[in-house]
């Protein structure tokens, strides 16, 4: 049960409440329009046709996104029961400049399983009914990183972003896109923090982790950031480095843990090319 408490933390990041009013992701500020085009809010149907931010989302190409495995675990045979909002700033109301997408299918990573230690694979892709609207200006993917060839480990230009909760404690989502520059940690020092959390509850820090953090522990993803992403700037060419999957209940403390998408370059390119 300890493994299981852990791995549905991000699950209970989801389904926010968008009307809250609370100003920013732990640490970060509020972002502008259009300056991370790829990031997209997942929606779920929460009845009568009422859909509201969930999770966030990655846009990899005209007709594909990639999120976390766990955001889609409720509904996972219910393509329908989702949307995605592209270029979008505010969560709410929808903005003329955004684009609605609806999902053709869901596809969540085959090994990915809730109770696995760590919550490794937890990833997933949707295809959409209809292309993402590249003309737009506020609407653009990610390239994924080469294949399991750069750990960003010391990136000084590595970016989180999300609608998600600013704190432990807030009551709902950010009613803007908020963004925070932090460090990316080793995994070396990452399982080492993980391993001293308070709870007693150990979680492993594995090869498909990626981690961000600052020493204090103030800076993190939070809830309703789940599935967006991790994006990095080298050589000029910004990378999704990886997929918000889990951290701490209160949201500090201790290191947030990204899926690490250079792990899964092969399994995102079979899945597309079938």
């Amino acid at each position: 049960m300890k493994f299981f408490a852990v791995a549905v933390l991000f699950i209970q990041f989801g389904l926010l409440d968008a009307r809250s009013s609370t100003p920013f992701i732990v640490g970060g500020s509020e972002s502008a329009k259009g300056r991370w085009p790829w990031q997209l809010s997942l929606q779920v149907n929460r009845g009568e046709g009422v859909f509201g931010h969930s999770c966030g989302a990655v846009l990899i190409k005209e007709n594909w996104v990639l999120t976390a495995g766990h955001c889609l675990m409720l509904n996972e045979e219910e393509p329908d029961d989702y949307l995605l909002r592209a270029g979008a700033f505010r969560i709410a109301p929808v903005g003329d400049e955004e684009q609605t997408l609806h999902v053709e299918k869901i596809i969540i990573h085959p090994e990915f399983e809730l109770i696995n230690p760590g919550l490794p694979n937890d990833i997933a892709l949707l295809k959409l009914k209809e292309n993402a609207d590249l003309g737009n200006p506020n609407i653009n993917t990610i390239s994924l990183p080469p294949n399991d060839s750069n750990d960003f480990a010391g990136n000084s230009d590595c970016w989180i972003t999300g609608w998600g909760r600013t704190s432990g404690n807030a009551t709902g989502a950010s009613p803007v896109l908020m963004e925070l520059n932090i460090p990316v940690l080793t995994n070396e020092v990452c399982d080492d923090r993980w391993s001293d959390n308070i709870i007693g509850i150990v979680q492993p820090i594995l090869d498909e982790h990626i981690c961000v953090g600052d020493d204090a522990g103030n800076l993190s993803a939070c809830q309703g950031d789940s599935g967006g992403p991790l994006s990095c700037q080298v050589n000029g060419e910004w990378l999704v480095a990886g997929i918000t999957s889990r951290g701490f209940p209160d949201c500090k403390g201790y290191p947030s843990v990204y899926t690490r998408t250079s792990k899964y370059i092969q399994w995102v390119n079979d899945t597309i090319n079938e």
